[in-house]
């Protein structure tokens, strides 16, 4: 707690909101790492499928990570509902295989990440609660952005402060589409047609005039930058100077 304490004060610092993004990496877990059989919706290969009874508890543990989260001094948290991790993967007919009330219709794969959606909203009260929706999985058989369109509709009903759009199973930088700058923005536009929360458009965003473009023309509310960070430091710092917004940042 004292690392992440550390970190939020030093994010407060300089005057910006702090949220920590929490996610359960359920089938693709390394059994190395958690020391046991990694679990998901599904049997797959050396993966086991979840009962139902470790559902509620999956979803208790995604609230006290919330918790936790808060009592460090975040402002929110973001819930990991893409890339390929377990709430995606309930939500993704590619992996979610279950012939329960947990799988198979639309309405039963939202059916688990919205559990965890609103016992985490139940928790953190007034803080901010963002969603990482893998809107779409690039495959035909896959989740569909009409899809995710109604389920960013559900997260909205259910307390859902921002939804941040990223891409499915097909993971956070597909090959296809890694030349493409801002390439996940087109299925974040469509989301924002649905819901009245704040959307964040993401995918391979380095220039700062390229994203505030994004913003002006109305296709995003706001916009994500990470690989364009880890390679400069000074990203934001360059990008107020660039836009010439210095007074107002």
């Amino acid at each position: 707690m004292i690392g992440l304490e550390k970190l939020a004060t030093s994010i407060h610092y300089v005057g910006a909101p702090a949220v920590v993004q929490i996610t359960h990496a359920g089938g693709v877990a390394n059994k190395k790492v958690i020391g046991a059989q990694p679990a998901g919706p599904s049997a797959r290969g050396k993966t086991r499928g979840l009962e139902v009874e470790e559902l509620d508890v999956i979803a208790d543990e995604f609230t006290f990570a919330a918790e936790r989260a808060v009592r460090a001094g975040f402002d929110g948290v973001e819930l990991h509902g893409a890339h390929g991790y377990l709430l995606n993967q309930f939500f993704s007919p590619l992996i979610n295989e279950r012939k329960d009330e947990f799988g198979g219709s639309l309405e039963n794969r939202m059916r688990f990440p919205l559990l965890v959606v609103k016992k985490a909203r139940e928790r953190l009260a007034d803080k901010l609660l963002l969603y990482r929706l893998g809107a779409d999985d690039l495959a035909a058989n896959g989740t569909q952005i009409e899809d995710s369109a109604a389920f960013a509709v559900r997260l909205e009903q259910a307390g859902v402060d921002v939804i941040d759009v990223s891409g499915g199973m097909c993971g956070s930088e597909p090959k296809q589409l890694r030349q493409i700058e801002g390439y996940f923005v087109p299925q974040a536009h469509q989301i924002k047609k649905a819901v009245k929360v704040p959307v964040v458009g993401v995918g391979g965003i380095r220039d700062a005039e390229f994203a505030e473009g994004l913003i002006c023309d109305g296709k995003v509310d706001l916009v994500a930058v990470g690989r364009a960070l880890w390679k400069d430091s000074k990203w934001a710092q360059k990008a107020v100077e660039t836009l010439g917004c210095r007074d107002k940042a």
